[in-house]
């Protein structure tokens, strides 16, 4: 007797799935000649975060800057910060939130960004990210599941 496992078909619709963490510090940098983001400056940044044991919950990389976001919690943020500044100009923005949706609908995008300052948005086909001021209510009604993270 053979038993074959497939993926089978995803219910129709797919409902959105929420990830919340609250307590975000956004970290800009830029470097100080108004040069690119290179490859070597990447290396330089990642070495520092490692060095600092930090874990990212975003990034975004662009010709010209280089933002990621960590948790307000992590306790080396000034001395990372410190080090940046040697070769970037680097700005700091905290009590921030960040939302991940899986599975969005426009009316779910609507409900997160209306009324709140939305600092960076990041959508593909199936997750939208977000990176706001001030504090979201989600509604469990609204989606599947709400996972929100202690920070």
């Amino acid at each position: 007797m053979q038993i074959l496992i497939t993926k089978g078909e995803l219910p129709q619709p797919l409902l959105p799935n929420f990830i919340v963490k609250k307590k975000q510090v956004l970290i800009s940098i830029k470097p100080h000649n108004f040069s690119f983001i290179g490859e070597n400056d990447l290396f330089f940044v990642f070495s520092l975060i490692n060095k600092y044991g930090v874990r990212l919950n975003f990034t975004q990389n662009t010709a010209v800057s280089f933002v990621f976001c960590v948790s307000h919690s992590f306790r080396f943020i000034d001395e990372l910060i410190a080090d940046l500044k040697a070769m970037y100009d680097v700005e700091r923005e905290d009590g921030l939130e960040l939302i991940t949706v899986r599975h969005y609908t426009p009316s779910t995008i609507a409900e997160i960004t209306e009324g709140y300052r939305i600092l960076i948005e990041q959508k593909n086909k199936d997750t939208a990210i977000f990176l706001s001021q001030g504090s979201q209510n989600i509604y469990v009604d609204d989606a599947c599941c709400v996972q929100k993270k202690r920070q």
